[in-house]
């Protein structure tokens, strides 16, 4: 056994060889720690661009809601009229009966000399809506609601009563209520829809030439489905339901909810039967759209309420008598209109990813104001379409507040496109959503 140690070069040669473990070890652990200090910062970004996006949807969403139940200001017996708060509207005097105001790039400036000018991504949306007392449906108060983003990164939302019961905490009268929402927000772009004509489109059904359709309402009490009274039965033009159920009782919201559904089917004899529906077959990358009206009803369809009551249209599959939703499109929120001069057109427009076969068109409501059991719904010139478009247009929405046709046009204007970016530790999360708003404006 060698006793006499190390050499000096031996010696330096081992500490080079630790030396250089080490480096690489500490290399690893540094750029794994950087990794996952990153991956963190992302998850981060992404939740809290999403958590922001849901409160914009939820403001967004409910923009208008214009018909009110009165009551008598001395017994406090609600009466059987119904009317509008005209402060819901933006400006009257100029026949802008839309539920908004829209500022693209009129976000605070930071530079010098940019003032006025149009900044992307540091939009402001205003927005009107009414709110009501969910047990009776009684108005409480007009609120204005702003978000905008602001030039040190910051989104802010504030709110204002314009009429009605103030909200001390949240929605006072005499000032906003600012509510700083998030920093490091990098970009707020909102983008109206337009609207959009379609060309040259296909027309599945009604087929035959004629414009007639029927509706088969569905009854399943063991699922809580409850049938309607349909008017024509054997179908038309034009088809109204009456016999609306409410999931409140005496102004308490019930314990299991109810619903109503619908099937679209050929025009002709009464039909009893819902599973004979008609089915369609809908072709992979191709584009479809289900249009329809909604005619107005002067009666109490004109107290729903949008993200608190539900009526929708979409694609369901029946197999052996079991209803399931269709993947091919997502069901379109409907709004009632709110008068006789209201926009009642609908399209829902849809591209599978995969073809589907015997796939049947459903309306489905579901109830929550208190007063809609004494409405009725109307459907009318319902068509389906082989098209080329989609859903909503998003393009350059240039508001022009000097020309009065354009402020007019914007009570046309039902969806929002929201482009949201947050930024943490040099990591950028983003939400891209667009928000239907079926309520907003009415036209003149």
């Amino acid at each position: 056994m060698n006793k006499r140690g190390f050499t000096m070069m031996e010696f330096l040669v081992y500490m080079a060889i630790v030396g250089a473990v080490v480096i690489i070890a500490g290399n690893a652990f540094s750029d794994s720690t950087r990794f996952r200090v990153q991956s963190e910062s992302m998850i981060k970004a992404n939740q809290e661009a999403e958590a922001l996006g849901v409160l914009f949807r939820d403001d967004v969403s409910r923009m208008g809601m214009k018909s009110i139940v009165e009551k008598d200001s001395i017994s406090g017996v609600r009466a059987a009229g119904l009317y509008v708060k005209p402060e819901v509207y933006m400006n009257l005097y100029r026949h802008d009966y839309s539920s908004f105001k829209y500022y693209p790039g009129k976000g605070d400036s930071c530079k010098v000399g940019k003032l006025g000018k149009r900044d992307a991504g540091k939009d402001s949306l205003v927005l009107r809506k009414v709110v009501v007392n969910d047990s009776d449906g009684t108005f409480l108060r007009v609120e204005e609601i702003s978000w905008y983003l602001n030039c040190k990164e910051e989104l802010k939302r504030t709110c204002k009563t314009i009429v009605g019961t103030q909200d001390l905490d949240n929605c006072p009268q005499q000032k906003d209520s600012t509510i700083d929402l998030a920093s490091g927000v990098t970009r707020f772009a909102v983008t109206p829809a337009n609207p959009s004509l379609l060309e040259g489109s296909i027309q599945m059904f009604p087929v035959g030439g004629t414009e007639q359709f029927s509706l088969i309402a569905r009854e399943d009490t063991v699922n809580k489905v409850y049938g309607l009274t349909i008017a024509p039965p054997s179908g038309g033009v034009a088809i109204g339901m009456k016999g609306l159920i409410t999931n409140y009782n005496n102004g308490n919201p019930i314990a299991t909810k109810r619903y109503h559904q619908v099937f679209v089917g050929n025009a002709g004899e009464v039909a009893t039967d819902w599973r004979s529906c008609q089915k369609f077959t809908f072709n992979k990358d191709t584009t479809y759209e289900v249009s329809f009206r909604t005619p107005f009803s002067e009666d109490f369809s004109r107290m729903f309420r949008p993200a608190k009551d539900h009526f929708t249209v979409g694609l369901r599959t029946v197999e052996n008598g079991v209803v399931k939703p269709c993947s091919a499109a997502v069901d379109m929120m409907i709004f009632p209109p709110l008068s006789d001069e209201t926009p009642d057109s609908h399209r829902l427009r849809f591209i599978p990813d995969t073809t589907y076969t015997n796939v049947c068109v459903a309306f489905t409501m579901a109830f929550f104001s208190p007063t809609l059991d004494m409405g009725s719904i109307n459907i009318a010139e319902l068509k389906v379409k082989a098209i080329s478009d989609r859903n909503y247009v998003f393009g350059d929405y240039l508001l022009d507040e000097d020309d009065d046709e354009k402020v007019k046009q914007k009570a046309n204007v039902r969806a929002f496109k929201l482009d949201l970016q947050v930024r943490r530790n040099k990591v950028s999360g983003s939400s891209v959503m667009v928000v239907p708003v079926p309520s907003n404006g009415v036209a003149e």
